[in-house]
């Protein structure tokens, strides 16, 4: 009998902190917190196509993938398209994926892009403030990529050229999916 009481005594405990709703009342369930720029984007610019600016955090989601390039590096080029192909195969509308062009003259990536007709959102930072800003230098390292949530910014250099395609572009959907709350 004393067991019985004694654990009558902790649910009731239990239940003042987290007390369940009435039979009747409709339960609404919380909204999710609006994202929340980290603080090494706050006050990032970079440029769209034309070369307007176009502040950052106004592009990133719960989750956002920041892949850095250039025209001209070699694994760069390799890079690219499979994260093309991931962003389009992305239907999660909490992760954005950008390529961030770093090429110091900012045209010269515009007709890359042009070029090569990538679909996912490209914007252009010749000064490299982005990189700096999440790298924490301005000696870019290439390709690179940052993953920008919540949990605050986990990057990653290179690209591993012994992956398959369908391997590189899974490791980029762990990569983001692994940050989603």
């Amino acid at each position: 009998m004393r067991w019985l009481l004694a654990a009558a005594f902790v649910a009731a405990a239990c239940g003042r902190e987290n007390p369940a709703p009435p039979p009747s009342a409709s339960v609404v369930q919380p909204q999710r917190p609006a994202p929340t720029t980290p603080s090494p984007l706050r006050e990032v610019s970079v440029t769209d196509a034309a070369g307007s600016a176009v502040a950052l955090r106004d592009r990133l989601r719960d989750v956002t993938v920041l892949v850095f390039w250039a025209s001209w590096c070699g694994p760069c080029q390799a890079e690219m398209p499979l994260v093309d192909r991931y962003a389009a195969s992305e239907h999660d509308s909490r992760i954005a994926v950008i390529a961030v062009n770093i090429d110091e003259n900012r045209q010269e990536g515009v007709d890359a892009v042009a070029a090569r007709h990538y679909a996912l959102p490209v914007v252009f930072d010749p000064d490299v403030h982005a990189y700096e800003a999440l790298f924490h230098t301005q000696d870019a390292e290439i390709p690179a990529i940052a993953i920008v949530s919540r949990d605050g910014v986990e990057t990653e250099h290179g690209y591993d050229d012994e992956l398959t395609e369908t391997q590189h572009i899974a490791h980029l959907r762990e990569l983001a999916h692994a940050h989603l709350h």
